[in-house]
């Protein structure tokens, strides 16, 4: 299988554990690059359970206590050598089936850049970061799927809505570069959301951004995610983010004039104007009383209640109730062979067996 699949990791063995018996079970045929920041002994746990399934995928293993996950990420796009690739974090997954589908669509259409599968988000025992137990919550969430013509249509459409595109398949030339450009960008910022901008937006300005009717993305919900907990009126008010706003424009900027062989004035006015709407939309989302309910609310109602036994129907109501883009529980994804065989996995009572 042509593809490389990108997972940073640290300290997390039980996720690792995971993925590989998802991948072996799955019949995966393509590469699993892996760089570990993980401490020296759960490294050897790492390891360890890495030998055991070497002789059924193909794994290349790298233990760099010192990278973070936006270096540690660019560390292995040097290592790629595949014509594809992808980001799976280390508590997501991409479904085996849906990269030869998503291989064959990016075969056969050259002006897309990156495609995705149908994509879910996976609650276990109402949004605790384990690696196994009851799975609580099956969510359908959409991901990016932009098909203009002009490159800055594409990455306008990406930033009108802001969804997942840095854990698509996408040609590895391009994400490699993308990544590459992440790693400028100071780890607190990366994570908080420039990083993915940044990727996306490379992606977007390169080429259009299908989706394929597979399931192939499966994220995990964590009810204290670092992402959600960083208020946005603090992330703005740092020293560093005026210029690493300004490295995100002249990189957009950059981009869109090489894909559309042009440096004309109405490009930079065009992505200045994106953005400004962008940081519009994020201002005003401060006073969103929604946003803020899922963002602290949430959080505090899951902590408070989560051990209170009569109390976990309403607990997994309020989560269902405030996830961004809710559905209800996907029936047909159970019964999917893939999510089936994951779901199973994730649902081990002892997942070092």
């Amino acid at each position: 299988m042509n593809i490389s699949i990108l997972i940073p990791t640290k300290d997390r063995p039980d996720f690792i554990l995971r993925l590989l018996k998802y991948y072996s079970i799955s019949n995966f045929r393509g590469s699993l690059l892996i760089c570990d920041s993980s401490n020296s002994k759960l490294f050897e746990v790492n390891k360890s359970n890495i030998d055991k399934f070497k002789n059924k995928i193909d794994i290349e293993y790298y233990h760099k206590p010192k990278l973070d996950m936006f270096k540690a990420i660019s560390y292995l796009c040097n290592r790629v050598k595949t014509d594809y690739s992808a980001l799976v974090c280390d508590d997501d997954l991409i479904l085996t089936d849906c990269m030869q589908v998503s291989i064959n669509f990016l075969d056969q259409n050259k002006d897309y850049s990156a495609v995705h599968g149908k994509a879910l988000l996976m609650g276990i025992e109402d949004g605790q970061c384990k690696a196994n137990g009851k799975i609580t919550s099956l969510i359908e969430y959409p991901v990016a799927n932009i098909k203009h013509s002009k490159p800055i249509d594409r990455v306008e459409s990406f930033f009108n809505d802001a969804l997942n595109l840095n854990m698509a398949i996408t040609r590895s030339e391009i994400n490699t570069e993308a990544f590459l450009q992440m790693s400028h960008i100071d780890s607190y910022n990366a994570s908080y959301i420039f990083g993915e901008m940044l990727h996306a937006s490379i992606i977007c300005a390169r080429g259009k951004i299908g989706k394929v009717d597979e399931y192939g993305l499966l994220r995990q919900f964590h009810a204290e995610q670092y992402f959600h907990q960083i208020k946005i009126i603090d992330w703005m008010s740092r020293p560093e983010w005026c210029g690493v706003y300004n490295f995100l424009k002249i990189v957009i900027t950059r981009e869109v004039r090489a894909s559309e062989g042009s440096s004309s004035k109405s490009i930079d006015d065009g992505v200045s104007d994106i953005l400004s709407r962008w940081v519009r939309k994020m201002l005003s989302s401060i006073g969103d009383n929604n946003k803020s309910i899922s963002n602290s609310i949430y959080i505090r109602l899951v902590s408070y209640f989560k051990n209170i036994k009569f109390l976990k129907l309403l607990v997994r109501y309020i989560m269902f109730f405030l996830v961004k883009n809710r559905k209800n529980i996907i029936h047909d994804a159970f019964i999917h062979k893939g999510v089936a065989i994951y779901l199973d996995i994730v649902k081990e009572k002892n997942q070092n067996k």
